[in-house]
């Protein structure tokens, strides 16, 4: 960061041709790891008039973390995407193929799937979660089909009560609404 900032304060300016820039950084936001935070601190001593601070989208990120691991809620939630993307998104070959075709039939020809969640991506529980209310008339009209009920069904119970529920749907849309305003922050 020292040579960034030693760049940036020789650098000429080309509006009014000064010599340096001494001064003109002020603020610099790192990530929340400890380590991290030392270094910035170690650059402040180099530049006092800098303030180090922790970066906002790390700290919405942790939160998210904390509702999807400390919240029962949505831990299940979580379990239950999971469940649906093993079923449906292309872990077992003949739902997937079901859910497959109708996907395309009901987004005019191109395919919408879930998308398996990756922990370093910021919010991907909740767009996951948001993909999957997105998917419900894919899945519903799956399941709904003689085909799926006559071999798979049984093996799927659990699963097909709940996304026959509309209180199921009314449930998580309501959460994942709920957490709208601190996904804008990201």
């Amino acid at each position: 960061m020292k040579p960034i900032l030693s760049r940036i304060e020789e650098t000429k300016d080309p509006n009014n041709q000064k010599t340096d820039h001494r001064g003109v950084v002020d603020l610099l936001l790192f990530d929340g790891a400890s380590n991290v935070q030392n270094a910035a601190k170690l650059v402040s001593i180099t530049y006092p008039r800098i303030t180090v601070v922790h970066g906002a989208e790390h700290v919405v990120s942790l939160f998210f973390k904390d509702i999807f691991t400390k919240m029962p809620v949505f831990q299940c939630l979580s379990q239950f995407l999971k469940w649906c993307r093993n079923i449906f998104g292309s872990t077992r070959h003949g739902p997937h193929a079901i859910f497959k075709k109708h996907s395309i039939v009901h987004n005019n020809g191109i395919y919408i799937g879930f998308i398996k969640i990756s922990e370093c991506r910021m919010v991907g529980e909740l767009i996951g979660l948001l993909c999957l209310l997105r998917l419900r008339n894919i899945l519903r009209a799956t399941i709904a089909l003689k085909e799926f009920k006559e071999i798979w069904e049984k093996t799927f119970q659990r699963e097909v009560i709940v996304l026959e529920n509309n209180e199921f749907w009314k449930y998580l849309f309501s959460l994942c609404r709920s957490l709208y305003a601190p996904m804008c922050i990201l």
